[in-house]
């Protein structure tokens, strides 16, 4: 959850990788574990061992950020297997990668390690816009559609803001199920749809937030866009029902996170899971009378 206590941070030695690390301090918890990561291309034919070349540039990245990191290259033919390698032996709390679209951290999200990260591992993702700048989070935007992916998002996003002192603003787009336009009567069903979404959807998002909520009709897209112009950081929730499915894997992808004016955080539905297992585990481990079994009771 975040703030974050241990980072990996997809670094090539461009500037990609650089804003990142910047992103990286913004969202880590106080003493926290930050680890520079690079995946070396592998040549199958030479069979080169570029390890030692990996460690000498992250060690240069480090020096260059300012910062104490523990760093961890490995090589392989596939960017995206290497960072789930990196990711298994790690195990951190939030992965963060940079956007610029020349750097091989920027492709990460180009190609498949995007469904990779935020599909396969149970931990959120962070994408760092082109030329980031440190900056304090005064105001977090959140994707919401009432699904368990947005619920995920926005407890994450309450979780940073609790330590940073930000305030919330909920997005929603309401999108007309596209069986509606297939008939005749559509704009009055349409119409219809849509001032009931609207006014619930208003109510909810002004009472899950600190800031008035934004309801808009039509496409997620250009109002995410809009709404990462006007905040400092978009959290956007990961799930096979939740809104970023609808982008992510669409050929809005490279909009939405390439593009966004600020940093974006994805949360996978999975990372929401394992919180919830762990709190049932931690609660059975306490006895109905308060005693923590785990530590023998008193």
């Amino acid at each position: 959850m975040l703030p974050a206590s241990k980072i990996l941070v997809g670094v090539d030695g461009r500037q990609g990788g650089r804003d990142a690390i910047t992103l990286a301090r913004d969202l880590s918890a106080p003493e926290a574990e930050i680890v520079l990561g690079h995946i070396w291309s592998r040549d199958v034919l030479s069979g080169r061992d570029r390890t030692e070349e990996a460690q000498a540039l992250l060690a240069r990245e480090a020096q260059r950020a300012g910062i104490h990191a523990t760093t961890d290259a490995v090589g392989d033919s596939r960017t995206a297997a290497g960072m789930r390698r990196l990711c298994a032996q790690h195990e951190p709390d939030l992965v963060v990668v940079g956007a610029s679209h020349r750097s091989a951290a920027g492709r990460l999200l180009v190609g498949d390690l995007g469904r990779a990260l935020v599909h396969e591992l149970c931990c959120p993702v962070a994408v760092a816009p082109q030329g980031a700048a440190s900056s304090p989070l005064a105001l977090i935007g959140v994707a919401w559609d009432d699904s368990d992916a947005s619920r995920g998002a926005l407890a994450a996003a309450r979780a940073l803001a609790a330590a940073t002192g930000a305030e919330l603003q909920l997005f929603h787009a309401v999108e007309p199920p596209p069986v509606a336009f297939a008939s005749p009567a559509a704009p009055m069903f349409v119409a219809g749809l849509s001032v009931a979404e609207i006014e619930r959807s208003r109510e909810e998002t002004d009472a899950l937030g600190d800031r008035p909520g934004i309801v808009e009709v039509g496409p997620s897209v250009p109002g995410l866009m809009r709404l990462s112009a006007e905040v400092d950081l978009l959290v956007i929730g990961a799930g096979r029902h939740g809104l970023l499915h609808r982008i992510v894997l669409g050929s809005h992808a490279d909009i939405v996170i390439h593009d966004a004016k600020c940093p974006v955080v994805v949360v996978p539905e999975a990372s929401m899971k394992e919180a919830r297992a762990s709190a049932a585990l931690a609660a059975e481990c306490v006895s109905p009378g308060g005693e923590d079994l785990a530590r023998g009771g008193s």
